[in-house]
């Protein structure tokens, strides 16, 4: 089985690879979920609260013209930096003292109720950034489904403490995909190397490859393989050809919303 993600963030983040799209994160993502859908694949897209509060008129049909699961993806992306760098250094907390990610969360949470009456389930931190605090204030607001974690190692998502946890276990594309401001050289390559994926940066021709390896090796295993694929990366690398292609091999594996993982699904762990 396949669990398709992807990432939606506000445009006043100004975010490095922004200046390179035609247009918003959110007309990338309707983008994407055309090509998805003719393919019947389902996806599971986070947004962050602001690009709700920004583009809810372009946001608000989606849902309903696609096969879409909406997710929660912070309230601002952890911007401006400073209270959260401030909170890891005096408290050793990255997502901000315990009341400012609790109303953060909470207020991402009401304004996918408030703006498109949604009610999200599945929530996943900006750059998988979380702290103790987290997997509890996330209950308290209604999420089930917590995908903050990246290793090819965990074939299944797994139930602690009544939070689904759901692993990427796919090669993400954002960080290990050349596009944009990503140019060779441009970044520290030896950095992803101490990461669990453990490999440098690669043409998106390269990372397509790898990625159906690792589909195939985790669903021949009994798993269900959890990808992260940016509709801002795929437009910005090759204008969506790569994701057409991908969405295609895709398209021979019964695919899920987060929210449908349910027990028979995941490794229980106490």
């Amino acid at each position: 089985m396949i669990c398709l993600t992807g990432d939606v963030h506000h445009m006043s983040m100004k975010g490095a690879n922004q200046p390179y799209l035609q247009g918003t994160e959110v007309e990338a993502a309707e983008r994407y979920l055309e090509i998805a859908g003719k393919f019947k694949i389902k996806s599971t897209l986070f947004f962050t609260g602001k690009c709700i509060l920004e583009e809810y008129q372009k946001i608000k049909h989606l849902p309903s013209n696609f096969r879409l699961e909406l997710g929660g993806h912070t309230y601002r992306a952890f911007k401006p930096r400073l209270p959260y760098k401030l909170s890891y250094r005096l408290l050793n907390r990255k997502n901000g003292p315990f009341f400012l990610q609790r109303h953060e969360i909470r207020k991402t949470v009401n304004i996918f109720k408030e703006f498109l009456d949604y009610n999200i389930v599945s929530w996943r931190d900006h750059a998988y950034r979380n702290d103790k605090n987290t997997p509890r204030l996330l209950k308290e607001a209604g999420i089930e489904y917590f995908s903050d974690i990246a290793s090819p190692r965990i074939l299944k998502p797994f139930l602690k403490d009544s939070l689904f946890y759901v692993p990427i276990n796919v090669l993400p594309d954002n960080d290990y995909v050349y596009h944009g401001s990503r140019k060779p050289g441009s970044f520290n390559e030896d950095d992803l190397m101490k990461k669990p994926f453990q490999t440098k940066a690669m043409t998106v021709d390269k990372w397509l490859e790898k990625a159906q390896e690792q589909v195939k090796k985790i669903i021949d295993a009994g798993g269900i393989s959890t990808l992260l694929v940016h509709p801002t990366c795929m437009e910005i690398a090759d204008n969506f050809k790569t994701f057409g292609k991908l969405c295609h091999f895709l398209s021979q594996y019964e695919t899920l919303f987060m929210r449908e993982i349910g027990d028979q699904h995941v490794e229980n762990f106490k």
